[in-house]
C-alpha cells in the first residue's frame, strides 16, 4: 500500500496484520490482543505435549499456532510453528525440543512484540 508502518521487535505491526482483513484496524487491534492474551496457553500446551513425549499433541498445537499467526502476519511464530508441525511427526526428540524451544522463543518474542504494537498504536 505504500504506507510506512512501525513493526514492533517480533515483526509484529498493527498496520500489517489490518492489511490481511482489508485495513480493518479494529479488528486487528482486538486480534493481536487476543493472541497476545493466549501466548502463555500455547506455551503451557507445547511445554505438555513435549514433557509428555505426545508428538500429535505438539503437532496439532504448532499447527494451530501457525495459522493463527500467518492470519495475523506474524512471520517469526509462523515460521517456527511450521518447522515444529514437520519435525513433530518424525524427527528425533533433540530436534522436536530444539523446534519447541524455538517456537517458544517467538511466541515469547511476538507476544512482546503485540504489546508494544497495541501501545504505539
Amino acid at each position: 500500500t505504500g504506507r510506512r508502518e512501525r513493526r514492533a521487535a517480533g515483526g509484529v505491526s498493527l498496520a500489517r496484520t489490518a492489511g490481511a482483513v482489508a485495513d480493518d484496524v479494529g479488528w486487528a487491534r482486538t486480534a493481536l490482543g487476543t493472541f497476545e492474551h493466549e501466548v502463555p496457553g500455547h506455551v503451557a500446551a507445547l511445554e505438555r505435549a513435549l514433557d509428555d513425549q505426545d508428538r500429535d499433541a505438539l503437532f496439532r498445537t504448532a499447527h494451530a499456532i501457525r495459522g493463527v499467526s500467518a492470519v495475523l502476519r506474524i512471520d517469526t511464530a509462523s515460521e517456527e510453528a511450521g518447522r515444529l508441525s514437520s519435525s513433530a511427526a518424525s524427527a528425533d526428540w533433540q530436534t522436536v525440543r530444539s523446534d519447541t524451544g524455538r517456537l517458544i522463543a517467538a511466541l515469547s518474542d511476538a507476544r512482546t512484540a503485540c504489546r508494544a504494537a497495541l501501545a504505539g498504536a
